[in-house]
């Protein structure tokens, strides 16, 4: 097993940078099977998963966040950006519509 870190704040948007470097590595043939984890395993976990989706299975931002509720994903008083975080890459790939932008994850 291969430990990488990819530091992301639970409290704050989520950074593109950090987005690209979570889809290089999910998409890395190489890496075999991954699993994806953060201090609570809700928050910065649901966003990377669904990201995640949105890219390797078309799913629409309802189906998302619908699955993120599913595993207590609360947006609460901090955790509202990264909400927003997903709503907005799912808008921008809607928008781009295309094979480039699934394969690169970000625009």
């Amino acid at each position: 097993m291969k430990y990488v870190n990819i530091p992301m704040s639970g409290f704050r948007s989520v950074k593109d940078a950090d987005m690209v470097e979570f889809l290089r590595v999910a998409n890395d043939p190489e890496m075999g099977t991954i699993f994806v984890h953060c201090a609570g395993g809700i928050h910065r976990t649901g966003v990377t998963g669904d990201v995640y989706r949105f890219g390797k299975y078309g799913w629409s931002y309802d189906m998302a966040y619908e699955e993120m509720k599913n595993y207590t994903f609360t947006t609460g008083l901090v955790h509202g950006d990264l909400k927003s975080y997903v709503r907005k890459y799912a808008a921008r790939l809607e928008a781009e519509k295309g094979p480039t932008a699934v394969s690169v994850g970000i625009k």
